[in-house]
């Protein structure tokens, strides 16, 4: 080492202590873009039988339904390369593919088609005497679905169907003149199978078909009204079964592991009337956690908390009726931290944030003209993350709108 050397060293330490980092100059890097459009179209079917019968204190409501939806999607999703790069400090001005589109040449477009249909039926029996109501009913589901892509021949297609039984009761445990305290509860199973999915390494495109999702769910809690006022707190218990996931590890082999999952917690809700207005809150408390989720034999995120499921969520809001038709509505919402991504060791937990809106209405002539804005205070929060990149994406900013209504 020379005295020049030396020197810049030791003039360097100062800075060092105090914080600041002297890093090389950056890599030259691209922005990536990334473009999609999608025409989507969904018809729903819905019939309903009902018959009641009341005699006395023995009351029976019968209900059967079946309901069919189909849709389809159809997605175009270009394909570009060659974009400028760049370097730091500066951010705007490229270092390669200078004349190039900022989004890089376009190129192929891949086109995908898929489609669902989904056959429902169920049936329910609710049977009364006195202050004891029970629940007995059955669905069945039947989902059939396919997905194509114009630059394969391989197409992924699955047809799923499965019986779910619901069973509840409450209790009118209390009951004078107005006030009503009820003791309910219930169990209930649902029935989803995943997408279908092609998977592509290398040159070899194969289909990915999981096994489908099925949930369990428990529920218990009391119920009170009283007049002008209301209010529910329960204790849930949810378990997702067969959460099944894929990984590719060769060209055609996948490993396959369960996502076993559950969700336990309380949710509680408020409402009150104090002469023409109204006030509301509520108040839940979630508890996410894998109870399985094993992507490697090395890797184990099993026990970490779900992905953006945040522990605490939190509102209140008010209908103001000030003078004749002029209406405020003030609220807020509370989310509280919750992690980006559950499938990382020590994932970023992303802060809390709250959120307020408000409205104005009020009436002239045959019009009602309705102002109001979300996220007053632009907060700056991450509402979602959809990229393997622990980038995140924000939530909407502040938003005004202006509604008028006619009528006829």
């Amino acid at each position: 080492m020379d005295a020049v050397e030396h020197h810049q060293l030791q003039s360097l330490r100062p800075f060092r202590h105090r914080g600041i980092t002297i890093l090389p100059p950056s890599s030259a890097v691209s922005k990536g873009y990334s473009e999609s459009d999608a025409v989507q179209d969904t018809l729903l079917t819905d019939s309903i039988l009902t018959w009641s019968r009341n005699r006395e204190r023995f009351r029976s409501d019968f209900l059967a339904g079946f309901t069919y939806e189909s849709g389809s999607q159809d997605q175009s999703s270009p394909s570009f390369s060659g974009a400028p790069t760049y370097r730091g400090p500066n951010w705007n001005t490229p270092v390669s593919n200078v004349n190039n589109d900022p989004r890089g040449i376009r190129g192929g477009t891949t086109y995908s088609d898929f489609g669902q249909g989904i056959a429902s039926v169920y049936v329910q029996e609710r049977l009364g005497w006195g202050r004891i109501g029970t629940v007995l009913g059955l669905r069945w589901d039947r989902f059939d679905q396919f997905l194509t892509r114009s630059d394969t021949s391989v197409a992924s297609a699955s047809i799923r169907s499965r019986f779910s039984p619901r069973v509840g009761v409450d209790v009118v445990a209390f009951q004078r003149n107005r006030t009503n305290l009820v003791v309910f509860g219930n169990y209930v199973e649902g029935f989803r199978p995943q997408f279908p999915s092609l998977s592509q390494q290398g040159t070899v495109i194969v289909p990915q078909l999981l096994r489908p999702e099925v949930t369990r769910s428990m529920e218990s809690g009391l119920r009170f009204a009283s007049g002008r006022y209301f209010a529910q707190a329960t204790y849930f218990d949810m378990k997702k079964l067969d959460g099944q996931r894929s990984f590719r590890s060769a060209p055609e082999d996948f490993i396959f592991v369960n996502a076993t999952s559950r969700v336990n917690g309380i949710e509680s809700e408020f409402r009150a009337r104090l002469l023409r207005h109204t006030l509301w809150s509520h108040y839940a408390h979630h508890n996410a956690r894998h109870i399985e989720f094993r992507p490697t034999l090395a890797t184990n995120f099993s026990g970490y908390q779900v992905r953006m499921a945040p522990s605490h969520i939190a509102g209140a809001g008010a209908l103001l009726h000030l003078w004749k038709s002029l209406t405020f509505s003030p609220a807020f919402n509370y989310v509280g931290n919750r992690p980006l991504r559950d499938n990382t060791v020590n994932p970023q937990i992303l802060p809390s944030y709250t959120l307020l809106s408000a409205a104005v209405s009020f009436d002239v002539w045959r019009m009602r003209v309705v102002v109001s804005g979300t996220n007053l205070s632009d907060r700056y929060y991450i509402a979602d993350d959809f990229s393997a990149q622990d980038a995140g994406n924000a939530g909407t900013p502040r938003r005004l709108s202006v509604q008028v209504r006619y009528r006829w």
